[in-house]
């Protein structure tokens, strides 16, 4: 894995796209990358999202007897996305 990040690292630097944060950490098309000892994809959500969520259910609460909440997110999932394969594994 990590000699893969220095691959993806080289490239970036020599096309002028060098947005290292850190040594092993690496910013790119808004994701942050890190080096590891395996392919794995981590999403975290943002606190102020959160806290904006929180607030939205509360104000529902106040104005319904129901509230439905129900999630949207765009983390795709799967062996491959987690391996940086192309399928099961």
């Amino acid at each position: 894995m990590k000699e893969t990040f220095r691959h993806i690292y080289a490239i970036a630097h020599q096309a002028d796209w060098d947005n290292a944060v850190s040594r092993g950490e690496y910013k790119f098309l808004g994701a942050n990358f890190t080096t590891g000892d395996q392919y794995d994809v981590v999403t975290r959500l943002k606190e102020s999202d959160a806290e904006g969520i929180i607030r939205q259910v509360k104000e529902a609460r106040r104005q319904a007897d129901w509230v439905v909440v129900s999630v949207h997110s765009h983390e795709f999932g799967g062996q491959a996305v987690r391996n940086g394969g192309s399928g099961p594994t």
